[in-house]
């Protein structure tokens, strides 16, 4: 068949996409270079929202290991988020990463009865409503 001809499936033989036009490999560069960035935010929120309820946990009557939990809550809030965060602001600019801090108090509100089994109050989730909405318009 010549390139122009239709292949059975619909479109031409050429491929798909064939009549979009392809960015530039610095764009694409540069796309994937901000979601990387992106990435190690979440990586970051995440593990210091964990670390924080490990810290919390330890302090719990009847905790097993708690000293070791407490350790280790604060060797990733001090260490690993820092190293993750640091690496985020590397990959892309400022302006996109640091709205992304807000999600730290989401993840806390996720985690919270998942590990420490506490109770989400309406006020608390109303008030995580307020930093993310405040966090997306920066």
């Amino acid at each position: 068949p010549s390139p122009q001809s239709p292949s059975p499936l619909g479109g031409s033989a050429q491929g798909v996409g064939a009549g979009r036009p392809r960015l530039p490999p610095a764009m694409v560069a540069a796309t994937v270079l901000y979601l990387i960035g992106v990435l190690l935010k979440l990586v970051s929120t995440v593990s210091g929202a964990l670390g924080k309820q490990m810290m919390s946990l330890s302090t719990r009557e009847g905790v097993r290991h708690a000293r070791c939990l407490f350790c280790t809550g604060v060797f990733v809030n001090c260490i690993v988020v820092a190293g993750f965060d640091a690496s985020s602001f590397a990959f892309a600019p400022q302006s996109v990463i640091a709205p992304l801090g807000g999600l730290g108090v989401c993840w806390n509100l996720l985690f919270a009865p998942l590990i420490l089994g506490e109770a989400v109050t309406c006020l608390e989730v109303v008030g995580v409503a307020f930093v993310a909405s405040g966090a997306s318009t920066i």
